[in-house]
């Protein structure tokens, strides 16, 4: 059935509807009923089979800002990487709660998006990933596992959003909320320094990240901290990596190892690697 939801979708987006695409809660319920029976025991094993479920759906970017006043946006038929990592993580966790529901799902999908759980217009959003890392560890949601894994200390220096407000939305034309986003990164970079694994030695530890765990890949881009976002999944012992392509315009596996994908892009410097709690 989500097959046929999805290539359905993949022929009418940009022409049906935004209400019309976005049925998140008959979405949800046909998701419930793909995982029944999958063990509540390992958060893990529910990313994966949750991340698969979304296998083909649309990658489509800019789909948070299509507001003018900043909400909760709930999509679960169209993606960009980290809204991805997001809908799956909070679908996770909520599935494995002991009172899953569509309501607990968007609570939850709101605490992981924004800082401290609270909306309080755009830059409450966290759009920086070392942000997102830092508020969702705080937050008991993740943790990261990269400095136990072999990671070496990096410390990202982000201003990308606020040195180029043209490229947002909701910051050019609005100096109040570049300003807001000038004095988050400020905070950030002030921060102590966080971990990643340099992509030369991703296979040396490939063994050691568990299908389902985060993958964050870091990035070599002036102003910036990570560039992409997706899951680690195995196939016949092989570590890949389930995300958002914008290059294959939908939700895919990779072909070959994370390692062989990190290679073929050379801005992608290495990866931090987080894990769902359990709860």
């Amino acid at each position: 059935m989500k097959k046929l939801i999805y290539s359905i979708l993949l022929f009418t987006i940009g022409f049906a509807p935004a209400k019309a695409q976005n049925n998140a809660e008959s979405i949800y319920n046909d998701y419930r009923t793909e995982l029944l029976g999958t063990t509540k025991d390992n958060v893990n094993e529910v990313i994966v089979k949750t991340a698969q479920y979304f296998l083909e759906a649309p990658y489509v970017a800019h789909t948070l800002d299509s507001n003018n006043v900043e909400q909760l946006v709930v999509n679960l038929d169209r993606f960009d990487c980290l809204t991805f990592v997001e809908t799956v993580l909070a679908l996770s966790v909520d599935y494995i709660t002991d009172n899953p529901s569509y309501s607990n799902f968007t609570s939850t999908l709101q605490n992981i998006r924004y800082r401290s759980g609270a909306i309080c217009g755009y830059p409450s959003r966290l759009h920086y990933t070392s942000d997102w890392i830092y508020d969702n560890v705080q937050k008991g949601i993740v943790t990261d596992r990269t400095k136990n894994l072999g990671g070496i200390p990096f410390r990202p220096i982000v201003n990308y959003m606020s040195t180029h407000p043209q490229n947002y939305e909701q910051l050019k034309n609005n100096r109040a909320a570049v300003d807001s986003m000038r004095t988050i990164e400020k905070q950030i970079n002030l921060r102590k320094a966080m971990y990643f694994i340099p992509k030369a030695r991703v296979s040396a530890v490939a063994k050691n990240i568990d299908a389902g765990d985060i993958i964050m890949i870091t990035t070599s881009m002036a102003g910036l901290d990570y560039a992409h976002v997706g899951f680690a999944i195995k196939e016949n012992g092989v570590l890949k990596f389930i995300h958002a392509s914008s290059d294959k315009h939908k939700i895919v596996i990779t072909s070959g190892s994370l390692y062989q994908y990190l290679l073929n892009v050379k801005s992608f410097t290495g990866i931090s690697v987080l894990r769902a709690k359990q709860l």
